[in-house]
């Protein structure tokens, strides 16, 4: 569920960045037509831009497609069949906590299968106890207290009577150790499933802590690109209505920004991902 409304998420992203993508395919048309009509452009950079506009229209498309798709995707999932006309607000970014070694500790302790297995450790050490306990003589006590109208030959009308009872049995043929042995060897086997379970979660806490500080770098690098690539296309713009780029240079620039921007958002939402993946690998997330 969480995965595929991030993806959602993302794929409105993807239909923004498409539609800055033909805005600006769009005015460098505007820019070149304008030259070709001044003579200072060959139609060549007007027919380079006509066709930058028409992919962009294309891509913007495919994205509306892709989110389309991702909206119906929910939409099943949240039970609201092919009710897909509802906007889809950006969530944020999964809260996760600053100093993140304690999670493998969270795990151990939070997972529903070692709460599981816990519990089946403790079932198995009171089955254990409870056959142990057989070896134990087992103590008794009885009292009575009577009353009579008429006095008895103690001259009382009351009287009463407490005692202790000890039962003790020494030899059963062997039903007791054999108990016993079993109790202990199901009381084994459990606590060695906890503590396989335990080094499991604590590896796929590691192995996720490693995933989020992959995504989180690249993400990072994602977003230098973007903001490369966005003045580089500015200059690269400013040039070509100076009549210092060529077409095929502000195409070039032009498609280096969408890419940077289209490559943004997937690992923005990789890293969303991954902090999710670590917070339900700690037990924290059940999504």
């Amino acid at each position: 569920m969480a995965q595929a409304f991030y993806g959602a998420a993302a794929a409105v992203k993807a239909v923004e960045v498409q539609e800055r993508q033909l805005s600006v395919a769009s005015l460098h048309e505007r820019d070149a037509q304008v030259q070709v009509q001044a003579g200072t452009a060959a139609r060549i950079a007007l027919l380079r831009a006509q066709i930058d506009r028409a992919r962009a229209e294309e891509d913007l498309v495919r994205a509306r497609n892709g989110l389309a798709a991702a909206k119906s995707t929910l939409a099943a999932l949240l039970g609201r069949g092919e009710a897909t006309d509802f906007e889809l607000v950006p969530p944020p970014a999964p809260e996760l906590p600053a100093d993140l070694a304690p999670l493998e500790d969270e795990a151990v302790r939070l997972r529903p299968e070692l709460r599981a297995a816990g519990a089946s450790v403790e079932a198995a050490g009171a089955s254990r106890r409870a056959a142990t306990a057989r070896y134990l003589p087992t103590l008794g006590a009885f009292g009575q207290a009577r009353w009579s109208s008429v006095a008895g030959f103690s001259g009382r009308e009351e009287s009463w009577a407490a005692g202790l009872s000890l039962e003790w049995e020494l030899f059963d043929g062997g039903a007791r150790e054999a108990g016993r042995r079993e109790a202990g060897a199901r009381l084994a086997e459990a606590e060695a499933t906890r503590a396989s379970l335990a080094l499991q979660a604590r590896d796929e806490v590691r192995r996720a802590r490693l995933d989020l500080a992959s995504a989180r770098a690249n993400r990072a690098k994602a977003e230098e690109q973007v903001t490369l690539a966005r003045e580089n296309q500015r200059l690269v713009e400013v040039a070509f209505r100076a009549g210092q780029a060529t077409s095929l240079e502000a195409t070039d620039a032009n498609v280096a920004l969408a890419t940077a921007e289209l490559g943004a958002v997937n690992e923005g939402l990789a890293a969303d991902l991954a902090a999710l993946r670590l917070l339900r690998a700690a037990g924290m997330y059940g999504g």
